[in-house]
């Protein structure tokens, strides 16, 4: 009986032993070839990772710099559409009187004018008495046009950059190329309408009221956005200059 129970102990004890032996392989298995599995995908997502981040970051710093070279010309072009439009619609003109000049005087007046040549024609051709009256109206009607002019390549820029302007930004110059848009609508068809002169100064009030102070605010969005778009960041202000 001893012999026995010996022996199972002896081929238990093997067993164990193998068990043992088939564990520590397997885990040095695990270890070499898991490892290292798991080692190298964490690896390749990583990269995939950078390289997202990367090209996000990429995106980023193109759309900005499209931004601030978008945003100067887009306020060139506002200024210079609300500018014509007061001009255009402004009920009082300065203008010099041309009724006793000479025909020499008038010509050399009319050389500079930037009027097509069938407004210069007319005040050509125009009694003496008539002059102011035709050049006022030649003046504000070349005036009206240099106006919607403006408007349109304002109108025309905006459109063609929103996708680089700023949401609330952009809304606003929408809402500013709109009122220019109305108030030069209501001038011109004024004369249509029983009272003219109520609805042409109605328009120009839409300027000093509404567009003027709307082109204010613009101006202090932009004047931010472009400030904190020069900014240097603090590494790049604190870097030390290399050597020469």
């Amino acid at each position: 009986m001893p012999d026995v129970v010996g022996e199972v102990l002896k081929w238990f004890g093997g067993g164990v032993a193998v068990i043992v032996t088939l564990t520590g392989v397997a885990y040095w298995l695990f270890q070499t070839f898991a490892t290292g599995w798991l080692s190298n995908r964490f690896a390749r997502q990583l990269e995939d990772h950078k390289h997202q981040l990367s090209t996000m970051l990429d995106r980023a710093t193109r759309l900005h710099a499209q931004e601030f070279e978008v945003l100067p010309l887009v306020w060139e072009r506002l200024t210079a559409a609300v500018s014509a439009t007061r001009k255009a619609i402004a009920p009082l003109r300065l203008s010099s009187d041309l009724t006793w000049q000479t025909e020499e005087q008038l010509e050399d007046v009319i050389r500079k004018l930037p009027w097509p040549d069938s407004a210069k024609a007319e005040l050509r051709h125009a009694d003496a008495s008539a002059r102011n009256t035709v050049f006022n109206k030649c003046d504000r009607a070349h005036d009206y046009r240099m106006a919607w002019a403006a408007h349109g390549e304002f109108n025309e820029y905006l459109v063609s950059k929103s996708i680089f302007i700023e949401a609330g930004l952009r809304d606003d110059l929408r809402r500013v190329a709109a009122l220019i848009w109305k108030a030069l609508d209501d001038y011109y068809w004024a004369d249509e309408e029983d009272k003219p002169t109520q609805i042409r100064g109605k328009a120009f009030r839409c300027v000093t009221e509404e567009i003027e102070p709307l082109r204010d605010t613009i101006m202090e969005v932009i004047h931010a956005r472009l400030r904190a778009d020069a900014k240097v960041s603090p590494s790049e202000g604190s870097r030390a200059p290399s050597a020469p």
